[in-house]
């Protein structure tokens, strides 16, 4: 008798833990979750190849043609995007068409496979935990306000193919540190990145040839960036408020610098300009930068159209026929590391030659010539361990 008690017991117990086990697929459909009637029911089995092994809570369509791009979210909080074509274009969360994953605490990380072509509109809005996100190479855009308020994202890996960022499509992602834009990058779009406060360096490539209104307004934490050389104006704002920003080299595609382009950009000292520059318009600049290095004239610059409150304070010293030189940075990426130590070095050794502008940039204790020392400055320099450039 106390045998059959305890096989009781143990039956008992094996099915109220299969029990529990199924509550979080139901608990998983809150408020936010699509309705019944636009998701499949709940698979045992990936309809697709995955490694991740964890419980599906939802699948469901997001495509323009609804089923042509579909959706798996894991317990794991990866979410998958998968499918061919387009994704649809959805409201923020105040209209009727809401992505099915708006205001989704559970999504971790997605991952937007091989065959989806872009990321739809408003599709990630305030997926405030996603903290990665990874997309193929056959995604060309990403619409407006896809990733916007996604307060935790952190890490993005864009697709070598992608072509277009739209309007407010990382706005308020204020943990985003870096992004890296592939070659075949052609237009970011107005406030694309506005708010993105942890941003530290932006290498925009010379495919891009628009640039947005506000794209990089108030990214706080931003210190180094290079322009394209295919822009041909800096829009309003385009980098305002970027307080970090010490040194901006504009390219000599650039003919307007409209107004505010860089308004509160309060640690912004040195700038050099080029002689393509016609049109500096008010406020382009705070009163805060120390020098100018203007590559034309002084007859030249001063038959530049620059309104009132555009460019300098009272101090402000306007270096003409100059260059600004970044020091250390010899391969011109906005960033001082081991690879400038590198090609310092392989020139100094005669392995390598370097442009006149990477000469002076490799030159870092101004003796006149690149030698290993030169290489080493830099090398300490991309570890926090010395100041360039180095004063004799």
């Amino acid at each position: 008798m106390k045998n059959v008690k305890k096989i009781l017991a143990v039956v008992l117990s094996l099915m109220t833990a299969a029990y529990n086990a199924a509550l979080p697929v139901n608990a998983a459909q809150n408020e936010n979750s699509p309705s019944p009637e636009k998701t499949s029911e709940v698979q045992t089995e990936t309809v697709h190849d995955v490694d991740d092994t964890t419980r599906i809570l939802e699948t469901g369509d997001c495509g323009i043609r609804g089923d042509n791009v579909q959706y798996e979210l894991h317990l794991s909080g990866n979410l998958y995007i998968f499918g061919n074509g387009i994704m649809n274009n959805f409201d923020n969360g105040s209209g009727e068409n809401v992505s099915p994953f708006w205001n989704n605490w559970r999504i971790k990380n997605v991952i937007i496979e091989s065959g989806v072509n872009d990321i739809g509109e408003n599709v990630f809005d305030l997926c405030l935990n996603l903290k990665n996100v990874e997309i193929a190479n056959t995604v060309r855009s990403i619409e407006p306000y896809a990733f916007i308020h996604c307060e935790g994202l952190e890490n993005i890996k864009l697709s070598e193919n992608l072509e277009y960022i739209g309007f407010s499509a990382f706005f308020d992602c204020i943990n985003l540190v870096g992004i890296d834009f592939p070659d075949s990058l052609q237009s970011i779009g107005d406030h694309a990145f506005d708010n993105c406060m942890a941003l530290t360096n932006v290498v925009i490539p010379d495919s891009v040839n628009d640039l947005g209104y506000a794209a990089f307004y108030y990214c706080s934490s931003l210190e180094k960036m290079k322009l394209s050389s295919n822009i041909t104006k800096l829009q309003t704002w385009v980098f305002a408020n970027c307080e970090k920003l010490n040194n901006v080299i504009i390219p000599d595609s650039v003919t307007t610098i409209e107004y505010g382009a860089f308004e509160g950009c309060v640690g912004l000292e040195r700038v050099e300009i080029s002689v393509s520059v016609t049109q500096i318009e008010d406020l382009a600049f705070s009163s805060y930068v120390r020098d100018v290095y203007y590559t034309g004239s002084e007859e030249e610059w001063n038959a530049i159209n620059c309104e009132e409150y555009n460019l300098y304070g009272d101090d402000t010293v306007i270096h003409y026929n100059s260059h600004l030189i970044e020091y250390g940075d010899v391969n011109g990426d906005a960033v001082i590391s081991a690879k400038d130590s590198m090609q310092a070095q392989r020139y100094a050794i005669k392995l390598e030659e370097l442009t006149p502008g990477q000469i002076k940039a490799a030159d870092v204790d101004n003796d006149g010539k690149v030698t290993s020392k030169d290489a080493l400055y830099i090398l300490r320099c991309s570890i926090n361990l010395a100041v360039l450039p180095i004063e004799n």
